[in-house]
């Protein structure tokens, strides 16, 4: 009987020592400490402001390492608009007011919900890059961004053959589509990045301000996945975590179109919340078919996903020696480009080399 008690007891005890071990093998991932240190640093410096489009929510937690410490819930952005001047006070004639400037909203099409340092971070850049380059581009604000995802729990790149969490899973990232102007034009990157001249110009100038303003930059170009978006995010970078990497490498862009129809007096700067009217190109005469002519058809080539990115890096010039070049804001932020052959290879997805998303 005493030999039975001390059977069974050896057998409850070690049940409980496997329980325990099987416990400690499921423990939760815990989040870098420098997250949240970035958060509570950023809450203190009284960088959000609470109102109907901006609320600090309730804790984020898991599953996994997933989640913020105070997630910001974010409709709308609001900075200080930029003015258009008669007389050329800056660059162009932008002049940004400082203190009691008027204030404008940029929205977004879905609510986003981003740590503090990002929600900081997108709030610099739509006002000392994003409008000041709309209005001299177009002679109009963006009323709109159009986000493709904010805070996701997941592994990078969508979990193609990486562990690895993306920034999206510490809502310390976002995805950018397009912009909305005043009069209702949408600019896409899809699209514009290959568009209209001034298109072209306005999303290189906005990618190469971001890249003052965030860690991880990525756009058409800098892998398979960024064709249509771009992805900001606030990743560690560099030994002290202040460098960025940002690709495509940004590259000069030309000065705006100085001759807006309707206003040729302001050197083609229209007043503020005016809508630009568009040029009207001449139509060009379109040769006629032949009666029951057909083509030949031919067979479809296999499709190489990656036949464009392969292009565009072959005709891409030689990048240029020192920092990216601004036109438009005052987007210096703490971050400085990293060169790419300092990148972490850790950094990378191993099956696509794309980062942080």
């Amino acid at each position: 009987m005493k030999m039975r008690s001390i059977l069974r007891g050896t057998v409850i005890l070690g049940l409980f020592g496997a329980t325990a071990i099987g416990c400690s093998r499921f423990q939760k991932e815990q989040r870098a400490e420098w997250r949240s240190q970035a958060e509570k640093a950023c809450i203190r410096s009284g960088a959000v402001k609470e109102s109907q489009f901006v609320k600090i929510a309730r804790s984020l937690e898991g599953p996994g390492a997933c989640g913020a410490d105070y997630p910001i819930k974010v409709s709308a952005f609001t900075v200080d608009a930029p003015q258009i001047s008669n007389q050329s006070t800056g660059l162009f004639g932008i002049k940004m007011f400082q203190g009691s400037a008027p204030k404008m909203q940029t929205r977004l099409n879905n609510e986003g919900t981003l740590t503090c340092p990002m929600y900081a971070g997108l709030t610099r850049w739509i006002e000392q890059v994003v409008q000041p380059s709309a209005m001299a581009r177009f002679g109009q604000p963006v009323v709109e961004i159009r986000t493709m995802g904010t805070y996701s729990c997941r592994r990078m790149n969508n979990g193609s053959g990486t562990a690895r969490f993306s920034e999206h899973a510490f809502a310390n990232a976002v995805d950018i589509g397009g912009f909305k102007l005043q009069d209702g034009t949408v600019v896409t990157v899809l699209r514009g990045w290959k568009g209209g001249l001034e298109e072209q110009n306005f999303l290189r100038e906005v990618h190469a301000g971001a890249c003052r303003n965030f860690a991880t930059v990525l756009g058409p170009g800098a892998d398979a996945f960024h064709y249509d978006h771009f992805h900001f995010d606030l990743a560690k970078h560099g030994r002290r975590g202040d460098r960025s990497i940002c690709r495509p490498y940004p590259q000069p862009v030309a000065p705006p179109n100085q001759t807006v129809p309707n206003d040729p007096g302001r050197g083609g700067m229209m007043a503020f919340g005016t809508p630009q009217q568009p040029v009207q190109q001449p139509r060009t005469q379109v040769a006629q078919p032949l009666p029951n002519f057909e083509p030949s058809r031919l067979p479809v080539a296999p499709r190489n996903p990656n036949a464009e990115l392969e292009r565009r890096e072959a005709a891409q010039p030689p990048r240029p020696v020192g920092d990216p070049i601004l036109l438009y804001g005052r987007g210096k932020g703490p971050f400085t480009p990293l060169p790419e052959s300092e990148i972490d290879p850790e950094d990378l997805d191993p099956i696509t080399g794309s980062i942080g998303e």
